[in-house]
């Protein structure tokens, strides 16, 4: 019902637009004649019955207007269904949740007081101006259905006086006028008595009416006028189009008098003019649809030139495309709505004590053209009906949010790192539905998160390399980076010390409550080496629990690529620190990774990827990170590519149906003759050797997994020969291969 008044609104809108044109236009053309506006207000009948225009990009209507925004903005919604489900967040823009209740809870919850309880329910607004404009467009039929029946009854004894014209005349001697009546069949209507000449006038100007179809077009104006009743812009274009439809037909028939006949013609008018106080609905009368002022014009009238026929009725075709045109939006456009701007949420468990929420969420601000390009993206979709439904609330990590143009309607993208995308659209009064996004075309939608996590980064990379400093003692300077960083963040409170007596120069910090959280040391760790690339002369980072001695030193000489040159330097280190820096999330994280400690073995000419020469296949290799679970293998890269295949580890591989294409057991020999014993090196250390194979076929990837004790390594084999070899180490959340399920 909503969207029916709506569409119904936006019609009307788009009509009264039109017709305020068209008066406009009336007044330059006052000297055209006067089919050339009842030609335009023909265009304003079209709006009027037509949900759409001609898509071009230039038009004479607001594109606000035509697509339904500026309506959007003032109907007033249904009252949303009571749902024990949290309501659509007011303003997802900062969400910062807390263990008992998010403030988008607090904010948008109502009172739960007595008073509140009992508070009449909202109106339904859309059912009620429904059931009103119901109520006015009945009211307007059945007054046209009064005329014709009263009509009717009067011409109910009237006498054909001549049958074989195009339209047969009648006389009767209850009608005051001369009119034509009929749609399929019209007749022509004649009072008895009526004067010979004045005859004549008469039935030349009807059968001009006739020649038009203005007794059909006047009919379906009113019909039309019938659903637009409530609009007072449309009731004055009915009476103007009324009067043009007359002076048309005047000047049909006066073109070619002379002086005396147009003095007669006007003589006639005079003697069968009369004023109808409420618009006509029928018939088409000679005199009415004021008389005086038609006596004007068909005295004054004067034949126009040629050329200035021709040059209004170019005028008025080009009006009449410019009216009927709908302009293609500029803006991007999702299911008619605007959207310029989007936002991503992003979502920090932290779990500590020392912060106000365990739940940290945040919204970065999306590029322009990544915005253009999923709008784009998501209109293309097929997503089918949407479904009443419950927007999340907080909005989880990864969540896209489209606000629309000039509307408090928002959208919701939820795309989490594995599973399903989904689609919420929030009307801005309470009213969310929600449509899943194709599996078949997930995968267009998972490349554009590619490229806006990219983009994010490149965003992160660019403000941390702003703070770069040459010199660790410039407190200010050291500072900021270090909050940049989101030391204080994760971390809590801390006091800075530097210390530039002598080299090493460094920085220490010293927590006032350090968190007991498992990420904490991996994260300063990783920070910590970031921190030291941006500060050129720092030779270490310390950190300490209050004033006791410092827990963790973070070396720059136990790393070799913290010497960065420019920011693409820069851009790869913290592609490879990237997923440590933070904690869970409750998609894919950093917890899953594990890191590479020291390459054995590698040729990168067997790789995975071998994209660029062979020194810069190596470098993307140091800074990757390996990802193995039960059921996937994949690889992350510092420049924010991947690869990855469904794959299923086998700790056994003796009871596979078919046998493995590579070795299994824990001693390894390089193709360049290097032997590499990764069996136990004292008794009872335990030490195993998994593999992984395609999950359909069973065949062999060459993929393997040594376990020694605490240590760790992967391995490559293509068809028998070693790849690479890499012990890698993992992150405090990363399941042991121990505990992986074979």
């Amino acid at each position: 019902m909503e969207a029916f008044l709506q569409t119904l609104l936006t019609m009307s809108a788009t009509a009264a637009v039109a017709a305020g044109i068209v008066m406009l236009l009336r007044l330059p053309l006052k000297r055209a004649p006067r089919w050339i506006t009842c030609a335009l207000w023909a265009v304003v009948l079209l709006r009027m019955v037509l949900p759409g225009g001609l898509d071009l990009p230039v038009g004479l209507v607001p594109q606000g207007v035509s697509s339904g925004a500026y309506v959007e903005q003032v109907l007033p919604a249904a009252p949303a269904e009571a749902a024990p489900a949290d309501p659509v967040p007011a303003d997802p823009a900062q969400q910062t949740e807390t263990p008992t209740q998010p403030p988008a809870q607090q904010t948008a919850l109502p009172d739960a007081s007595p008073e509140s309880a009992a508070a009449p329910a909202a109106l339904n607004w859309p059912a009620i101006l429904t059931g009103i404009w119901a109520a006015g467009c009945l009211a307007c039929l059945l007054w046209a259905a009064l005329s014709y029946w009263r009509l009717r009854r009067q011409v109910a004894e009237a006498v054909l006086v001549s049958p074989l014209m195009a339209a047969a005349v009648y006389e009767s001697d209850q009608i005051p006028s001369p009119f034509v009546c009929g749609f399929f069949r019209p007749r022509i209507y004649l009072p008895a008595g009526l004067d010979p000449d004045d005859r004549a006038y008469v039935l030349l100007h009807e059968r001009a009416h006739l020649r038009r179809w203005d007794h059909r077009t006047k009919l379906l104006a009113w019909l039309a006028l019938s659903v637009h009743w409530f609009n007072p812009v449309l009731w004055v274009a009915y009476r103007l189009y009324c009067r043009d439809v007359e002076a048309a037909c005047d000047q049909a028939v006066i073109r070619t008098f002379d002086r005396e006949d147009t003095a007669r013609y006007a003589e006639t008018l005079l003697h069968l003019g009369r004023r109808t106080p409420f618009p006509a609905v029928l018939p088409l009368a000679f005199g009415e649809e004021d008389a005086k002022h038609r006596i004007r014009g068909v005295l004054t009238y004067k034949k126009p030139a040629f050329w200035l026929v021709l040059v209004a009725a170019i005028a008025c075709v080009v009006a009449a495309v410019l009216l009927l045109a709908d302009r293609n939006p500029t803006e991007p456009q999702l299911d008619g709505h605007t959207i310029t701007r989007g936002e991503m949420v992003e979502r920090l468990a932290l779990d500590a004590p020392w912060a106000d929420s365990p739940v940290l969420s945040t919204t970065t601000a999306l590029p322009e053209d990544l915005v253009e390009w999923g709008v784009e993206l998501l209109d293309s979709i097929d997503l089918g009906p949407f479904s009443p439904s419950e927007a999340p609330d907080p909005l989880p990590d990864r969540t896209v949010i489209l606000p629309v143009d000039h509307s408090g309607a928002v959208y919701y993208l939820l795309c989490p790192q594995y599973g399903q995308s989904s689609l919420y659209f929030s009307d801005g009064a309470g009213n969310c539905t929600q449509a899943e996004i194709p599996a078949r075309q997930q995968g267009f939608l998972d490349d554009w998160m590619l490229e806006v996590e990219d983009a994010l980064n490149s965003s992160a990379v660019a403000q941390l390399y702003a703070c770069r400093t040459p010199y660790v003692g410039s407190a200010s300077d050291t500072g900021a980076l270090l909050e940049a960083l989101g030391f204080g963040l994760m971390v809590g409170d801390y006091t800075m010390e530097l210390q530039t007596d002598a080299e090493p120069y460094g920085v220490t910090l010293r927590f006032q409550s350090l968190p007991q959280v498992n990420w904490a040391e991996n994260y300063l760790t990783e920070a910590s080496r970031l921190a030291l690339a941006l500060m050129d002369n720092a030779g270490y980072i310390a950190f300490a629990d209050g004033e006791g001695a410092p827990f963790l030193q973070v070396n720059r000489g136990d790393y070799q690529d913290l010497d960065i040159g420019a920011e693409e330097d820069f851009t790869r280190l913290y592609g490879a620190a990237r997923r440590n820096l933070g904690p869970e999330s409750d998609a894919f994280s950093s917890g899953w990774c594990y890191d590479p400690v020291e390459y054995l073995y590698f040729d990168p000419r067997l790789v995975e990827v071998r994209q660029g020469t062979e020194a810069e296949v190596t470098a993307a290799y140091q800074g990757l990170q390996f990802v193995p679970e039960t059921d996937w293998f994949s690889l992350h890269f510092a420049d924010g590519d991947g690869h990855g295949s469904a794959y299923r580890f086998v700790r056994d591989p003796a009871l596979l149906s078919r046998p493995l294409d590579s070795p299994t057991y824990p001693v390894i020999t390089t193709p360049d003759g290097q032997t590499i014993d990764l069996g136990a090196r004292q008794e009872g250390e335990h030490v195993f050797v998994g593999a992984f194979i395609e999950p359909a076929t069973g065949m062999d990837t060459g993929y393997r997994v040594y376990v020694r004790g605490e240590e760790t390594y992967l391995a490559l084999f293509r068809q028998d020969v070693l790849a690479y070899l890499v012990q890698v180490q993992w992150t405090a959340h990363a399941v042991h291969p121990e505990d992986w399920t074979a």
